[in-house]
């Protein structure tokens, strides 16, 4: 019988947890702002989920489109059409893209993402809630996302070709 009154105990303690972080939410107390950096547990909270829900959902698969200059052009296309807005584009960094919270990756300007090639297809087809990032599913083909893909992968090493491009 002993161990009644203990899970009755835990369960009052969480729903009187749940109901003060409601509360606490609905008092304004929970900083919702954008123009300052959150909490650690906050960000390491949300951080631990995405990469969580990443690895669940994202398709075990290499990248099926194969890496030719050709590919890298049309990524360039796809990468200055749908993302350069908001990630940058050659040495510019995106006002647009920094204002949001988080700040949007500068993949021009920082390092490339080191994520594999199907988290990236993941993040741009589904996007990414309260960040900006929207989900690209709906207005590109799946093939689109993986050749964007490609190209941001190899920002940093485009054949002399491509290269040139870029710069234009």
């Amino acid at each position: 019988m002993q161990w009644k009154g203990f899970l009755g105990g835990v369960l009052v303690t969480l729903v009187g947890l749940g109901v003060g972080a409601y509360g606490a939410a609905s008092l304004g107390w929970i900083p919702a702002n954008a123009d300052e950096r959150p909490g650690t547990l906050e960000r390491k909270f949300a951080h631990t989920a995405l990469d969580a829900w990443m690895e669940k959902n994202s398709p075990h698969q290499e990248n099926p489109v194969a890496l030719n200059d050709a590919n890298l052009l049309a990524g360039l296309k796809l990468y200055r059409n749908n993302c350069a807005g908001c990630h940058g584009d050659k040495d510019v960094v995106a006002d647009f893209g920094r204002a949001f919270y988080p700040p949007a990756p500068q993949f021009s300007t920082q390092r490339t993402p080191g994520d594999p090639d199907a988290v990236l297809f993941t993040f741009a087809k589904r996007g990414v809630r309260l960040t900006g990032m929207p989900a690209f599913g709906g207005m590109l083909k799946d093939e689109e996302i993986w050749t964007t893909v490609l190209f941001i992968k190899h920002l940093r090493e485009l054949p002399p070709g491509v290269a040139k491009e870029w710069k234009n």
